[in-house]
């Protein structure tokens, strides 16, 4: 098959790196916390050692179902990673960024969405992708689905939620392996909150609700993907 090339793949970008099936060496950027989960979903496969290397926990979503504000995924350990299959992961090391992942096989044909429960579909990423108000992402600490307003773009090589019947602005989780609870992650209403200009510039981070407007200048701001008016 010859060497591999080299594709860098990054979470931020507004493409996929590659446009035709191609036989490489991926490095790929993309930040996966591991003390809590976050979306993966890969354009390649890796195979037990590979998954081994970099994260301590992988699960794939084979049900969900919606009851009120709380949104109950059903989880299966999976010990590999198949293309186009969005995962929930921790990371085997803190503040991981970086996966290098050798003779690969990547493709770039998008992931279609994929209905796991009645009315609620999962779609994977392998780009920056907008056009997605209205579904759901995961938030930072892995607790609730955030609703995604008109200045929501999903991070690539991730997945959102599309939940029916509901807009509101977050859904509770509950993770579950088969039928029964393994881990419930309640969440209460966010007592701190990041501050976006309208331009999409983070000038506040991990401040109280209360305090988030304090001392800026009147006009529009983001919080928790929302318009908020200072007058």
């Amino acid at each position: 098959a010859g060497e591999p090339e080299k594709v860098a793949l990054n979470e931020s970008y507004d493409v996929c790196a590659v446009n035709a099936d191609t036989y490489a060496d991926v490095y790929l950027s993309k930040y996966i916390p591991d003390t809590c989960p976050t979306w993966l979903c890969l354009p390649f496969n890796m195979d037990e050692t590979q998954t081994a290397t970099y994260f301590s926990e992988v699960k794939e979503v084979t049900a969900a179902e919606q009851e009120g504000e709380t949104v109950r995924l059903t989880l299966q350990d999976a010990a590999t990673i198949r293309t186009g299959i969005p995962y929930l992961v921790k990371a085997l090391q803190p503040d991981h960024t970086l996966m290098v992942v050798e003779r690969a096989f990547v493709t770039p044909t998008a992931p279609q969405p994929v209905e796991i429960g009645e009315g609620i579909t999962l779609t994977g990423t392998y780009r920056r992708t907008e056009g997605i108000e209205g579904a759901y992402l995961l938030s930072e600490d892995g607790q609730s689905l955030v609703r995604a307003d008109g200045y929501t773009k999903a991070k690539g090589f991730s997945a959102y939620l599309t939940v029916e019947g509901t807009e509101s602005p977050a859904l509770q989780v509950n993770y579950r392996r088969g039928t029964t609870a393994v881990e419930t992650l309640s969440t209460t209403p966010e007592t701190t909150v990041d501050v976006y200009t309208l331009s999409g510039i983070r000038i506040r981070h991990n401040v109280r609700r209360e305090e988030a407007l304090k001392g800026l200048r009147k006009g529009i701001y983001i919080i928790n993907r929302q318009k908020v008016t200072l007058p």
